[in-house]
């Protein structure tokens, strides 16, 4: 079946990309897979090696140290220098039976040892004695002419399929009297070597001289050694013809070990293994393939039969689809779809939003006849239900959170939105911006329930205000006219409303304010109203230093004054009042900061009080630059006294504590109050008058018996104590010691 040229476009490319990113990822963790094994392999081989030398040394080690430890006793060398007599059997038995223990400390690990006297011409080994023959000696002679000839003392080999240790003693002597061998089964060491992490196993000594080789090695061992030697290392791999070479010396570095391990893509390719990879690869492609057509099937199809159907339309001449494939063609006929919609309902919606704002902007301005009204209200789609009661909110930002108001048209747009979105579309007859800084929403209500009118446009007023300040962080007052029954009386309502509002600063921030509140309140002798008893106790807690109990009173004050005053003026009117009370007394206080705080003002606290927003911001004003400074200074002033007198009190202690002095004699000479002093005294010196005077006496005391040789008497005389004993019991109490035992200890000879 032939397809459209939308499908190609759809499917060559998935198929494409998905074989490319296959091949590419397949490849990739392959690479990988076997790159990560083979370290993990050649870890673990070396692993594996330290382990080996480590248990092959551990037997190595021990054949020739005991037998070094053993022939290097006196017992042996006294041995081994006599002849072979019958007299000396008892010796001969005891080293035989010693060369059998050597051996069975060994284990199981096939070890033997022999012992062969130059000197005595005999030799012990696999448990028998035996006289040495001229043959013998002569060898033996040879053997150590050699030894002599070069350094070595100590020789390894591989004999008859063991590694042998033999020992040309004594050491560094020319005068070889004896040699001692040991040997050990190389099956034995072969045992422990893990078959599944070798192939091959090499031991070579520092000559290159094979001590075990477990297998042949593909290449040469004298030639592998040479190259291990080159690379002067104690252990490391080396790769040759795809087979690994790992090797590794013991401790003295005296024999190197070997083994070799084929490299594990040698393995795998071995194994056959490679064809998995391909064979997954091609199973993927096919069935990324399979899933292409289908998808690039169900894709298609839809996309042509919507082709069709746009080049149907009547605009679709407009729109070439020559040389264009199939999805440009849709996206540019869909968004040509789109934008001429888009175009028609903003022109529509634009124009009547407009217009309808207009219009009532017009009607609430009383230039709208009623015959024209009953025509807008069908013309915009407006549905009036009979018997129903109209209602104006206007609704006003307090403040702006800046002094900016270059965004103000955005705030007013925000506040229309959700009001929209708070109250019920049935109650409103229509909300927009009526003009920069103000919002008109206006409500219709069934007739039926006029006593609840009032309360239900309360309540709508209260919520716009919370929903407001909920999502636009703004406060806002709303000034709410009476109800009217025809939409030709709205122009009066809009004045009430209006009218309401200007009286909203006698409140605090977003208030509700009715046109039928400040109908009804109206009083002039409210203009008189003033709390006085508050304003009293204002004063008194700024004298004690009460900063928190004075703005809140002032707190109470303005709300006290918000009870009464139903006007501005009255609330002018008792603010300057109470301004000027409270800078009569700073000045009677003779206080400066306030006056300071005043100058860098750019207008005087009067002016600033009678511009006043709302009854929040007058408070501020008397909090901030009145209340707070005035407080502050006169404590600062206070405290300072209270330092002063303390320090005179303190001075006069100093100088007369053996006289008769009391509180009531140095107020007299103050010129204070007693009980006043006594509190001032207590308050900064933290103990009462009479215990810092106690105290006083008390150090003058102890000064006295260390300085002087005056008698207990007559020091508790010149501190003025009745006696002697009231003294005595005093001065223990506090220092847990007489004075005469104080004396005594604390006296300088």
């Amino acid at each position: 079946m032939k397809q459209n040229r939308i499908f190609y476009q759809i499917f060559i490319p998935i198929l494409t990309l998905a074989t490319i990113s296959i091949i590419i990822i397949t490849s990739f963790v392959s690479y990988n897979s076997t790159k990560k094994m083979q370290q993990i392999l050649d870890l673990s081989v070396k692993d594996n090696l330290q382990q080996l030398v480590f248990n092959i040394e551990n037997d190595l080690t021990l054949l020739e140290s005991t037998l070094t430890a053993f022939s290097t006793s006196t017992s042996y060398n006294d041995i081994v220098s006599s002849p072979l007599l019958p007299q000396n059997i008892k010796d001969y038995r005891s080293i035989l039976n010693q060369v059998q223990y050597l051996e069975a400390l060994n284990g199981n690990n096939n070890v033997t040892y022999s012992i062969t006297s130059i000197d005595g011409k005999w030799n012990i080994r696999n448990g028998t004695l035996r006289q040495l023959t001229s043959n013998d000696l002569d060898q033996l002679k040879k053997e150590v002419e050699s030894i002599n000839q070069s350094t070595r003392q100590i020789i390894w080999s591989n004999k008859e399929g063991k590694i042998s240790f033999t020992a040309y003693l004594p050491y560094f002597s020319i005068n070889k009297n004896s040699i001692a061998s040991g040997s050990i089964d190389e099956k034995t060491l072969i045992e422990s070597v893990d078959s599944n992490t070798t192939d091959n196993l090499a031991i070579l000594n520092r000559s290159g001289d094979i001590l075990l080789a477990q297998k042949d090695f593909p290449i040469p061992l004298e030639d592998l050694f040479s190259q291990i030697k080159s690379e002067n290392k104690n252990q490391g791999i080396i790769d040759i013809k795809n087979k690994k070479y790992y090797f590794a010396t013991n401790s003295l570095g005296n024999r190197y070990y070997i083994i070799q391990y084929d490299s594990l893509a040698n393995k795998i390719h071995q194994d056959n293994n490679l064809l998995i990879v391909p064979i997954l690869s091609t199973l993927a492609i096919l069935v990324i393939s399979f899933t292409s057509y289908v998808v690039a099937k169900k894709i298609a199809t839809p996309i042509s039969n919507l082709k069709k159907s746009i080049e149907s339309l009547p605009f679709s001449g407009q729109i070439s689809s020559e040389n264009v494939d199939d999805l440009t063609y849709l996206s540019t006929s869909i968004q040509a779809i789109v934008d001429e919609q888009e175009t028609f309902n903003q022109f529509y919606e634009s124009g009547k939003t407009i217009l309808k704002n207009q219009f009532i902007v017009r009607l609430l301005n009383n230039q709208v006849s009623k015959h024209t009204i009953d025509n807008r209200l069908k013309v915009y789609d407006y549905n009036i239900r009979n018997e129903v009661v109209y209602f104006v909110l206007l609704t006003k930002i307090d403040f702006l959170r800046t002094s900016d108001d270059t965004n103000l048209d955005l705030w007013y747009f925000g506040i229309n939105q959700v009001i929209k979105e708070t109250i019920d579309p049935q109650y409103i007859l229509e909300s927009t911006i009526l003009n920069s800084d103000t919002q008109v929403t206006i409500l219709i209500l069934d007739a039926n329930n006029t006593n609840q009118h009032q309360d239900l446009v309360l309540q709508f007023a209260n919520t716009m205000i919370q929903s407001i300040s909920t999502v636009l962080k703004l406060q806002v007052s709303i000034g709410i006219s009476n109800g009217y029954e025809h939409l030709e009386d709205l122009h009066i309502g809009y004045k009430e409303a209006l009218q309401a509002l200007q009286q909203k600063r006698n409140f605090s921030d977003s208030s509700v304010v009715t046109f039928a509140d400040i109908n009804n309140q109206g009083n002039d002798l409210l203009l008189s109203f003033y709390p006085e008893d508050i304003e009293s106790k204002i004063k008194e807690e700024i004298l004690i230093g009460n900063k928190t109990k004075a703005l809140e009173l002032v707190d109470l004050f303005f709300s006290r004054l918000k009870e009464y005053a139903t006007s501005s003026v009255s609330v002018e009117i008792a603010s300057i009042r109470l301004i000027n009370t409270l800078l009569m007394l700073n000045q009677q206080l003779g206080l400066q900061k306030i006056k300071n705080i005043q100058t860098r003002q750019s207008s005087s606290i009067y002016q600033r009080v009678t511009e006043f927003q709302n009854i929040h911001h007058i408070k501020r004003i008397i909090n901030e630059e009145i209340i707070v400074p005035m407080i502050d200074e006169n404590q600062e002033q206070t405290d300072n006294i209270f330092k002063t007198l303390s320090n005179e009190i303190k001075n006069i202690i100093k100088q007369n504590y053996d006289l008769d002095i009391t509180l009531e004699s140095i107020a007299d000479e103050l010129h204070y109050n007693p009980n006043y002093l006594s509190n001032i005294f207590k308050k900064e010196v933290g103990i009462s008058f009479t215990d810092y005077l106690n105290n006083y006496r008390l150090k003058m005391a102890k000064q006295l018996l260390i300085e002087t040789d005056l008698s207990i008497k007559d020091i508790a005389e010149k501190l003025r104590y009745t006696n002697s004993q009231n003294f005595i019991r005093f001065f223990k109490k506090i220092e847990g010691t007489t004075p005469g035992q104080y004396r005594k200890e604390n006296k300088k000879l």
